[in-house]
């Protein structure tokens, strides 16, 4: 079998770069996702693995600092080769430019091809990557499309309520992507209840809510005098941000610190609590590395997001994954999206009071050196025996071998 994957990612070597031309970050989640998934198709097919993938970046000027973005072409591990594609970063002229070359470079990997099982994967329901798959299904009906479907538009996704004509474009673009994602043969769903907007059978899907990256570094948890609380991700009130910093400035001990990572609509606010409250660390939007440097540092994990809104049926926190990859207690809500089983290896914040979460973290930091390092080893063997790439992209691809005629 013969797969070619389209995604949105870059290249490890250059993020830096990337992230030093964005004016609004880039989402490192995603990204460290796509690689997991890179990483286990490769493990699990016979012949090289084709890449193509365009840069997540925003368009010139208002969010990225580029206006031309050049095509870049390399050899990845076992001669799968990758191939970023260039195109105008400006708004419009982006998105023909996108489907025209993605249209191309499929057809071109068509040809030069033999293997009558053919298949193609792409991330998440990108606009450019929808169009130009499904209008080359039509030429070749014997390909197998498969998507890795990591969000929803409109009412299933968190920024369902935003205004004006930006909102109102994105929500007519949200429902032409739901017609074409339709087209698709097979998919893998972060979460189960995405099938039921999706309106799929079970035949032609398969839940894989994430990957456990063999890049999250592990070492042995540490005594220390300082209980280190750390959260890294996007910063907005949408996903609990806020009451992670008033619970935590409600805890009376210089003991106790807060560190925070990442970009979004609440960096604001976070250096103005910082100003007040110097236990308060805020390091910004920050490489991969040296989040799992910090995380290593942490006596507790917080993902506060809380299970409120119909998008956490629909999405699964990454973070969870790289949380638990990292041999550290977890503290988190329970959330529809996640299986249950994971709650096995989670500390479970029981209501949505900002009090409950202080008190479980509390609860959390207090326990023994010897009972949070063996919570930590738990939630680590779990995830990185069950859930890591090799494991995870096996489910993807037999799905895409019981979907060829």
């Amino acid at each position: 079998m013969q797969v070619l994957y389209f995604g949105l990612f870059c290249d490890k070597e250059e993020e830096s770069e990337v992230i030093e031309n964005s004016n609004i970050g880039i989402q490192g989640a995603v990204i460290s996702f796509q690689w997991n998934l890179i990483e286990g198709l490769i493990a699990n097919v016979e012949c090289p693995l084709c890449i193509l993938n365009f840069l997540p970046v925003g368009t010139y000027p208002k969010y990225y600092k580029k206006i031309l973005l050049k095509t870049v072409e390399w050899v990845h591990c076992f001669n799968s080769s990758i191939k970023t594609l260039g195109y105008i970063n400006i708004v419009g002229v982006k998105q023909l430019i996108q489907f025209y070359r993605a249209r191309v470079e499929i057809e071109r990997w068509i040809k030069k091809t033999d293997d009558n099982n053919k298949c193609i994967v792409i991330y998440d329901i990108f606009f450019p990557y929808l169009i130009a798959v499904n209008s080359i299904k039509k030429k070749y009906p014997d390909i197998v499309t498969c998507s890795v479907v990591a969000d929803l538009p409109n009412e299933y996704g968190y920024n369902k309520n935003e205004k004006g004509i930006k909102g109102f474009l994105r929500k007519i673009m949200g429902r032409v992507q739901m017609m074409e994602i339709k087209k698709i043969d097979c998919y893998a769903l972060l979460t189960e209840q995405m099938k039921y907007p999706l309106s799929i059978h079970d035949k032609s899907y398969v839940v894989v809510e994430g990957i456990a990256s063999s890049d999250v570094s592990f070492s042995e948890m540490e005594e220390s005098g300082k209980k280190i609380i750390l959260y890294a991700g996007v910063l907005t009130s949408v996903y609990g941000i806020d009451n992670l910093v008033n619970a935590f400035m409600r805890i009376d001990n210089d003991d106790y610190e807060l560190w925070l990572c990442g970009s979004g609509d609440y960096q604001e606010q976070i250096r103005q609590c910082a100003e007040k409250d110097n236990r308060i660390k805020f390091f910004g939007y920050i490489p991969k590395k040296t989040v799992y440097m910090l995380q290593n540092r942490a006596t507790v994990l917080v993902n506060p997001r809380q299970n409120v809104g119909s998008y956490t049926k629909y999405s699964f926190p990454s973070k969870i994954m790289e949380y638990l990859a990292s041999g550290r207690p977890v503290v988190a809500y329970e959330l529809d999206g996640v299986p249950k089983e994971y709650y096995n290896y989670i500390q479970c914040v029981g209501d949505n009071s900002i009090e409950k979460l202080r008190e479980t973290i509390l609860r959390v930091c207090e326990l023994s050196f010897e009972e949070r390092s063996r919570i930590g080893n738990e939630g680590m063997q779990f995830v990185m025996k069950n859930k890591n790439a090799k494991v995870q992209c096996k489910i993807i691809l037999d799905l895409i071998r019981r979907s060829f005629h």
